[in-house]
Parts: C-alpha cells; structure tokens; sequence
C-alpha cells in the first residue's frame, strides 16, 4: 500500500484527486482508504490521508462500475 497526503482545500490538483478517491469508494472499487487525521491540538486536520493499493479486484471492479457510467461521476451517481 502507497500512504497519500493531500490538501484538498489549497490545492486544485488535490481537490480532483480526492474528488475521484471518493467516488471510487462510493462505487466499491477497493482501491483507497481514508485514514485518520487529527490537526493541532487534537482538532480537526486540514488534510486528507489516504492508503492507496492497486489489486486485481481493483481492475475487476472498475470494470463492473462502467456499467454504470462512462466517468467515475456518472459511476458514482448511478
């Protein structure tokens, strides 16, 4: 598994990453997990974790999303 840091309220490019992160997992593709954050303090964290790993039910799920929508958007909705 790949540890993903991102900041998803400074960064464009993290936006989008989270962004498809999340409708893979609204989808069911086992492909990333949020992990845990805490910020300064005890509060909350102004990043996202995520553990990331590509297995062969990634590949065979992603398959049977696409029955559902072209794009991880119409996927997620659908």
């Amino acid at each position: 598994p790949r540890d993903l840091r991102l900041d998803p309220s400074r960064s464009p490019l993290d936006r989008r990453r989270e962004l498809l992160l999340r409708r893979l997992s609204v989808c069911g593709i086992p492909y990333a997990r949020e992990q845990e954050v805490t910020g300064a303090a005890g509060g909350e964290g102004l990043t996202t974790r995520w553990q990331v790993r590509w297995t062969p039910a990634t590949a065979a799920m992603l398959t049977a999303a696409g029955a559902r929508g072209v794009t991880p958007a119409q996927a997620a909705e659908g």
